[in-house]
């Protein structure tokens, strides 16, 4: 395998771009159409993420995986028009948002996972390997057993018999088999070297990245490259005003009051997530106002919509064309209780109980479910465990001081007036 090769080609771009929550890296490499080929991408992919020379066994992955909160990392063979392409994906939370310096040894443990295949001795783990065969054929079988999917296929090779990409697509299972059973070790092996060493296209880094990470990442994933840096501020005033529009085919109205968020920044999103459960929970305050004291609606809530730089948070409610400005002033007191200290202690403590349930509850489930369920649910634990940590911080002034910055500018009524002539 030469890596040198590799990152000697002009091809990493980096896209500096503020307020991003996330950091992305995304590495692609040519491959050829031919089915055979496609068939040992897929075995390769699945093999570098089931083992490793330094962590032998996929429990290892995963429980590196766990220390990088929310990471999401996948290696998968996708075609794009005519091309097709290997894609090592990489996603991070950005770490400033969290307050954790994890980066360096989650890029370390990137590059491990592509670039330091179980490979030792000029073979594979052959227990793995093989499993990975069944695996592949299972699925295939269970593709093909569905007679809609199956329809499916056999139509793009009926109507598009001269199409390249088409030739290649499989329907017969004992077909499919032979060629899966025929591929040996060596051969995922030099498709690997083949791949590194001679079939890199481009990589991208995406994110709000500052120079010391632009350095890391060059320092494990060393390709010729280039940084812009990308004025993406996506500051959008909502409208100021009102609007009414009659409906004569419905009865219900629906009344909806848009608040924007001024001064809303990224680090912010774990308080408007309790806002949120304070606003339309059954508990909160949506329901207790419009509903059980004054009787207005039946269903209430809200809609929190958090961009990078600013968010609106809308709410909406579902009554009589005659009740409009009831209503409206209901969704007013709504705020105005946001701001009462009392009012607010009682709904967080509320919320706190609810967060910390979740999270006891969450945390049997990682502890009890079987291992391909826990698959699916580990990478959140430790994103949770710090969302559970940041809630229990959080004290009333912290909400009455975020309301403070939240200010109504739009009221949208969508008035019904079916059968109310």
């Amino acid at each position: 395998m030469n890596l040198d090769n590799m990152f000697e080609k002009d091809g990493m771009y980096f896209y500096s771009v503020k307020g991003f929550a996330s950091i992305k890296m995304e590495l692609r490499f040519t491959m050829s159409n031919e089915r055979a080929d496609v068939i040992k991408a897929r075995l390769l992919l699945m093999y570098l993420m089931k083992t490793n020379n330094k962590y032998t066994f996929y429990k290892d992955i995963r429980d590196k995986l766990k220390e990088f909160y929310n990471m999401y990392l996948n290696i998968d063979e996708s075609k794009v028009g005519s091309k097709r392409f290997v894609i090592f994906t990489v996603k991070l939370l950005n770490p400033k948002l969290i307050d954790e310096d994890y980066f360096e040894d989650a890029i370390a443990f990137a590059r491990d996972i592509l670039f330091d295949p179980n490979f030792r001795d000029g073979k594979l783990d052959k227990d793995v390997f093989e499993q990975i065969k069944k695996d592949i054929i299972n699925k295939k079988i269970i593709n093909l057993a569905n007679p809609k999917t199956k329809a499916q296929i056999n139509l793009l090779i009926e109507a598009l018999p001269k199409c390249n990409l088409n030739k290649n697509i499989i329907v017969d299972i004992e077909e499919f088999k032979t060629i899966v059973e025929s591929i040996t070790e060596n051969d995922i092996i030099d498709f690997y070297n083949d791949l590194i060493s001679n079939s890199f296209f481009r990589g991208f880094v995406f994110g709000d990245v500052n120079e010391e990470e632009f350095s890391i990442i060059r320092k494990y994933f060393p390709f010729k490259s280039s940084v812009t840096n990308l004025d993406y501020t996506d500051f959008v005033d909502v409208n100021i005003g009102e609007k009414e529009l009659i409906d004569e085919t419905i009865k219900d109205s629906t009344l909806n009051v848009v608040y924007q968020i001024n001064n809303y920044s990224l680090d912010k999103w774990y308080l408007y997530r309790i806002i949120q459960v304070m606003l339309s929970n059954s508990n909160g305050l949506c329901h207790k106002v419009l509903r059980n004291e004054r009787g207005l609606v039946y269903s209430a809530g809200s809609y929190i919509n958090k961009y990078r730089f600013w968010g609106i948070i809308i709410l909406g409610a579902s009554i009589s064309q005659y009740d409009k400005e009831k209503c409206l002033e209901g969704i007013r007191e709504i705020f105005n209780l946001l701001k009462d200290e009392k009012v607010v202690n009682e709904l967080l403590s509320f919320v706190k109980d609810k967060f910390n349930q979740d999270y006891l509850v969450r945390d049997e489930l990682v502890n009890n479910l079987i291992d391909e369920v826990e698959y699916y649910v580990f990478n959140e634990r430790p994103l949770q465990e710090k969302l559970h940590n940041l809630t229990n911080s959080v004290t009333s002034q912290d909400i009455i001081n975020e309301v403070s910055n939240i200010e109504e500018k739009f009221i949208y009524f969508y008035k019904g007036v079916k059968n109310e002539k």
